[in-house]
């Protein structure tokens, strides 16, 4: 083992030298540090918060962003020709309402639909004063246009004629509803429809004499609806949710809610400005409104929503930071207390806790400064990277308590760093590389919170081994000067106290005539020595863990295989907002008909051909027999209706040949009859010309699909990879593409980044334990323990309703490093325990790491418990999967982990081996143990730990002996100045 474990001994030698260095200029260590974090710490200044929640969940090779930005080349959104399901993105500028019934449950009753009535009119009357424009707009300055100069009404509203009254006596049906022509002459003269030919949609447009009249002067538009003559479709399922219907029929009975839609025009930087302004009053004048209802009530949402949520999920997770600052400094300074006002350290606790504080803001500072915005996600980043450094501040002093008191502060510190820098150093070591491994995903949110802790760990590495350190040179003068730890004045040890109420209020520290004064042990470390070690060693508790890890593993197993992927729409808002209330009722009553989908031919082809006609066809037939796609009813294809309309217009004699229609009158028709036909209008936005060397070609078209029943986040990703896989198949090249797809895309990295992360993290935490715990048995039980934990934390996180999202992910890979930190000291301690048997060797490293396991698994659940109870999911979701890191890796570190190692004890005796004995020159035995290369003494009494120094050399125990004084000693190799005992 000494070949193997050199590099420990070199890092080890150095940090002691290093020690000993700031001990001598604490002052140096305690400013620099200091200035260097209040320069970072004012990059916060310059910190941006990404509000683009489509950027923030969809991966970087996003294959959706690539074809929704071809999309927006071939077929831009035009605000003056406008049509909702041509949409392009999720956030375009509107203002959006789901109205519910409140007490029929009922929106087509009379009462309930006058009040929605009421509202459209409020929404579309409401007066905005907008700072630079003259006058007040209203929604029709700034709405959308299909026709010129009219907004795009909603298709129930105007069906109602905006008249609550006619709901009595109009038959919806579902999800398309039919209009008879031949009962509009018997509408109202103010009933307009924009889907009449102009000319017939203002004033009075059916002016005839008798109906006959009318019919003969009206189009016939049976092609429509064969089985519907003379009748026009309405798709209102978008609009009507939660739809009951007659039993046997398609006639609506009931409908639970309605979905109201108000589209803005954003074109230029202007509209754009007075579209988020009345988006504002928007959602102002519903909140006000809202509880004035006695039949609806309402829930919105506005394309501002997102940006203006995140900014304030951020924001309000700030004060929950207070609240863990405040319990981690209690924690901080209750561990440092101990029944003596000299050894206690409740200060130095305090500036464990502002180590860490420094380490955020200035990963905080420096991120800011080189222009990486904040984010949702990395609000949690504070939470975790201040319990990180509360666990260094406790292993730094439970080595500090571990040296002799009677010891010069120099050497005391020098022995501190030998042991503890490095302990600190794996850990750091394996948490910045868990994160740095994390940021190498494709999720730009994790990405950069990945960044920012990794940031942070390294800082908080940084400040504890300069700035924490001088501050325990401080406190180690402050106690060999046996000073109380609070009124900082000389006190008396115990056993010189004068009285009792001076005993129990002010003695401490050392006595300087007095053989005793040595630390006294912990209550917590004489627990896992004399109760806890020896009771999970008897037989019958070894029987009952293995059994227990048994169900663990089983349980774990059948967890994964219940793991839901992805992050829902709705959980990127706080549970409170009326933007979370949206969603929800958007998905409960709405996924009947999801967001359309665009199918794109990108290259130009023969149209007018039958045979490019037949295979057009084909591939419009095989998308819509997906499972996820409705039925040709609500597929929008103009070379459909193009051709059913030349077929109505019965235009045969000008076929040229058997293979369809000449170019020039294919092209011409459709350009000059159809397109331009107010019942065909909308298909203009789906059919793009070129001119190519004189001639006018079709470059690309357009179909658009209607999918539904989308309701979980699998059936999402699962129709995605189906359509696109029917687009790749296709003879000609197509391209699908709908809004939705960018977040669906999460749905498919998460799981493959994850396990990726997680093979690259084990292999490289299995190196960094070979480096700095050189033992094979150790990196073994350290893989062994990763794997378990994690297939513990993937399969009770489903249990518990978190996602297999990016949250969890980061926490995933997170605990990759957590698990080296609660089993690599663990199995080290054991097997090279200078212990004869597998028990002695468990409780032996129980004695000697319980404690800082427990106190490091507690301090960093302190330090996310403030956000345990946060409204967002989010961050409940990162807390649950940190709880259960902590919880399953203590349980791993104090029980699973010792008993399985005493069961596999004697594969461990090959490697043990016994101590040599050498003499020194005055004869005193030192005892060499060849598994740590630590000097060791034998007194008769116990073996005590040396540290030779040159002259008069010290003997430094670790606890209390019999002969209780410093045992001066000479060294045995005057050209070695120095021989330091390394933990």
């Amino acid at each position: 083992m000494a070949r193997l474990d050199c590099f420990n001994v070199f890092i080890s030698k150095q940090f002691y030298r290093y020690g000993k260095l700031l001990a001598r200029h604490p002052a140096v260590f305690l400013i620099v540090p200091l200035v260097v974090a209040a320069c970072l710490s004012s990059g916060m200044l310059f910190l941006t918060i990404e509000t683009d929640a489509t950027y923030l969940f969809t991966p970087d090779d996003s294959r959706a962003k690539d074809e929704i930005l071809e999309m927006s080349k071939l077929f831009p959104v035009d605000h003056e020709r406008f049509y909702p399901n041509r949409l392009l993105t999720n956030y375009e500028q509107s203002g959006n309402i789901v109205v519910t019934a409140k007490g029929s449950g009922n929106v087509l009753d009379e009462d309930t639909m006058e009040e929605i009535v009421q509202l459209n009119k409020l929404i579309r009357t409401m007066e905005l004063k907008s700072v630079g424009f003259n006058g007040t707009i209203t929604f029709a300055d700034i709405c959308v246009h299909f026709q010129p100069n009219e907004c795009f009404d909603d298709p129930v509203l105007k069906l109602l004629n905006y008249t609550s009254k006619n709901v009595k006596t109009m038959n919806f049906t579902y999800p398309l509803s039919y209009l008879n022509l031949a009962d509009m002459i018997t509408m109202p003269a103010d009933t307009t429809f924009d889907f009449l030919p102009e000319g017939l949609s203002e004033g009075n447009p059916f002016s005839f004499d008798d109906a006959g009249d009318f019919l003969s002067a009206f189009p016939d538009l049976s092609y429509l609806i064969p089985n519907a003559p003379k009748n026009i479709s309405i798709n209102i399922g978008a609009t009507l949710g939660g739809v009951v219907l007659y039993e046997g029929t398609d006639i609506v009975k009931s409908a639970e809610a309605m979905f109201l839609m108000y589209f803005l025009r954003s074109g230029t930087e202007e509209e754009t400005l007075l579209a988020g302004e009345w988006e504002q009053l928007f959602l102002q004048k519903l909140v006000e409104v809202g509880k004035t209802y006695k039949h609806i009530e309402l829930s919105m949402f506005a394309s501002s929503t997102l940006s203006d949520e995140l900014i304030a999920m951020a924001s309000r997770v700030m004060p929950r930071f207070c609240v863990t600052f405040s319990l981690l400094i209690m924690f901080a300074v209750g561990s440092c207390m101990m029944a003596d006002w000299v050894q206690s350290k409740p200060w130095l606790g305090q500036f464990g806790v502002i180590s860490a504080m420094l380490a955020i803001a200035s990963s905080m500072g420096l991120l800011s400064y080189c222009g990486v915005p904040f984010n949702e996600v990395t609000a949690s980043m504070p939470f975790l990277a201040i319990g990180i450094g509360i666990d260094d501040m406790f292993i730094m002093l439970a080595t500090w308590r571990k040296t002799s008191v009677r010891l010069p502060v120099e050497e005391r510190l020098g022995q501190t760093y030998s042991e503890a820098a490095v302990s600190i150093t794996i850990t750091s070591v394996t948490d910045a590389l868990a994160f740095g491994i994390g940021s190498i995903t494709k999720l730009p949110a994790i990405r950069v919170f990945c960044l920012y802790t990794g940031i942070a760990i390294i800082f908080d590495y940084l400040y504890q081994i300069s700035f924490f350190g001088a501050c325990m040179v401080y406190t180690g003068r402050r106690e060999a000067n046996n000073k109380h730890c609070t009124t900082l004045k000389q006190v008396l040890p115990k056993d010189e106290a004068t009285s009792k109420c001076y005993y129990i209020c002010c003695a401490g520290g050392v006595s300087k005539t007095s053989s005793s004064g040595e630390h006294s042990e912990h209550a917590l470390m004489r627990f896992f020595k004399n109760y806890y070690g020896p009771f999970i060693t008897t037989p019958i508790m070894k029987v009952l863990t293995v059994l227990l890890y048994m169900l663990y593993v089983a349980a774990a197993i059948l967890g994964c295989f219940h793991v839901t992927e992805g992050m829902q729409y709705k959980d990127i808002f706080s549970d409170d907002s009326y933007a979370h209330t949206f969603m929800i009722e958007r998905v409960q009553y709405f996924t009947a008909f999801a967001v359309p989908v665009g199918v794109v031919f990108t290259e130009p082809l023969a149209y007018w051909e039958k045979d490019v006609q037949l295979q057009v066809e084909n591939i419009t037939q095989t998308f819509e027999q997906n499972k996820y796609v409705y039925d040709s009813r609500f597929t929008d294809s103009w070379l459909r209706k193009y051709l059913e309309y030349l077929e109505m217009e019965e235009i045969y004699s000008i076929r040229s040949n058997s293979t369809g229609l000449d170019k020039d009158l294919f092209i011409s028709r459709l350009q000059d009859s159809f397109l331009t036909h107010p019942l065909y209008e909308q298909f203009s936005l789906d059919v793009r010309f070129e001119t190519v060397s004189d001639e006018v070609v079709i470059a690309s078209s357009r179909l658009v699909l209607m999918p539904g029943n989308l309701t979980t986040t699998i059936e999402e990703s699962n129709f995605m990879l189906e359509i696109r896989a029917l687009a790749d198949a296709a003879p000609v090249p197509v391209l699908v593409t709908s809004p939705p797809f960018e977040f669906f895309e999460q749905y498919l990295v998460v799981l493959p980044n994850t396990i990726q992360n997680l093979i690259i993290a084990t292999v490289c935490m299995c190196i960094i334990s070979l480096i700095f715990i050189p033992h094979p048995i150790s990196a073994l039980m350290i893989t062994f323990c990763v794997i378990s934990i994690e297939v513990g934390i993937i399969g009770f996180m489903s249990f518990w309703g978190v996602n297999m999202d990016g949250v969890s992910m980061i926490n995933i890979i997170l605990c990759i490093g957590f698990s080296v930190d609660f089993s690599a000291h663990i199995t080290y301690s054991f097997v090279t325990a200078p212990c004869d048997t597998g028990n002695e060797a468990a409780i032996y490293a129980l004695h000697s790491l319980g404690m800082p396991i427990v106190q490091g698994a507690l301090s960093t659940i302190i330090g996310i418990i403030a956000i345990a109870t946060s409204p967002a999911y989010i961050f409940r979701s990162f807390f649950k999967t940190m709880f259960l890191v902590m919880t399953l890796g203590l349980l791993h570190g104090i029980l699973f982990l010792p008993v399985l190692l005493t069961l596999l004890r004697p594969c461990m005796r090959l490697l043990k081996r016994k101590p040599i004995e050498k003499a020194d020159k005055n004869g005193m035995e030192i005892v060499i143990d060849p598994e740590n290369n630590k000097p060791q003494m034998e007194t008769g009494i116990e073996t005590v730990r040396l540290s030779v120094k040159n002259g008069n050399g010290v003997v430094a125990r670790d606890n209390p002996v019999e002969k209780k004084e410093a045992i001066p000693v000479e060294a045995n190799d005057e050209n070695e100045p120095e021989k330091e005992a390394f933990l």
